[in-house]
């Protein structure tokens, strides 16, 4: 959930899913053999870059029909927010349930593995409890920490599968630097985007883990709306007819803001 500086309100989106896995964690603990209570599969969506530009938080610019449907029946959170302004800090963060502060990682060079080795992982508390643990996608941020902590937070009735970031970029490259266009409608199969082979393996997933006779925890670590918008044209085409405001683009920060909280990457940020 997380990488560019914004409003306050461009983080709240991200922190829904999280905060209402943590709800179910709490509640929903691997039963012991006298406990009645069933335990509950959990499937984490983690959505990079999200702002609630969606249907459900009254904002007409996007087109988002499925998941206000699912906020329609969930719990939707108005005041949450992330831990910081670039992604590894804020993932490695949420991932082990510490602040920044404690982890003291603040970048993308250090992870909490190597800062506080004694943290356990969000899917290692699944995995420890009896949990089929298994994941996609950009879930921690890739390298940090190595492997997308293989060795600890995933079991193995499936290989993780890794960011490819191949999948993830335009084909097309801009003709005076020679980097990859940032926008870029393409067509092709769903499954030469990584998202789609996120989903994918979500699905797959799940089917297997059922068939374990134990709980699941499931997570999809989803790219998009991160840079670049490499995605399928028809999704561009739902916008044709429409006029899509320029966001304002600033490099100062906000008079009061701390240090801390600001980021300045350079980044078609919104």
């Amino acid at each position: 959930p997380i990488e560019a500086a914004g409003p306050a309100m461009h983080r709240r989106a991200r922190r829904l899913a999280l905060t209402a896995l943590l709800a179910v964690a709490a509640g929903n603990k691997h039963h012991h053999k006298k406990s009645h209570k069933p335990t509950k599969n959990v499937l984490w969506l983690l959505v990079d870059d999200l702002r609630p530009e969606l249907g459900n938080y009254g904002s007409a610019a996007a087109r988002t029909p499925r998941l206000d449907a699912l906020a329609a029946e969930s719990v939707v959170f108005d005041r949450a927010y992330c831990q910081l302004t670039v992604c590894a800090p804020s993932r490695n963060s949420f991932m082990s349930g510490r602040r920044p502060d404690s982890l003291r990682v603040y970048n993308f060079v250090d992870h909490f593995r190597a800062t506080t080795p004694g943290a356990i992982a969000l899917p290692e508390f699944f995995r420890l409890k009896g949990y089929v643990t298994l994941g996609a996608g950009k879930t921690y941020q890739p390298g940090k920490p190595p492997d997308y902590d293989a060795a600890r937070s995933w079991s193995r009735e499936m290989p993780y599968l890794a960011l490819q970031k191949n999948l993830t970029r335009c084909s097309s490259r801009h003709g005076a630097s020679n980097k990859f266009l940032d926008v870029c409608p393409e067509g092709g199969t769903d499954d030469s985007f990584m998202d789609r082979r996120t989903a994918d393996y979500a699905k797959t997933a799940m089917k297997i883990a059922r068939t374990k006779r134990a709980p699941f925890f499931v997570a999809a670590g989803f790219y998009r709306p991160h840079l670049r918008w490499h995605v399928p044209k028809r999704f561009y085409d739902l916008y044709a007819s429409t006029s899509i405001r320029t966001p304002r683009k600033s490099r100062f920060a906000p008079a009061g803001m701390p240090d801390v909280a600001w980021a300045n990457e350079g980044a078609a940020a919104a």
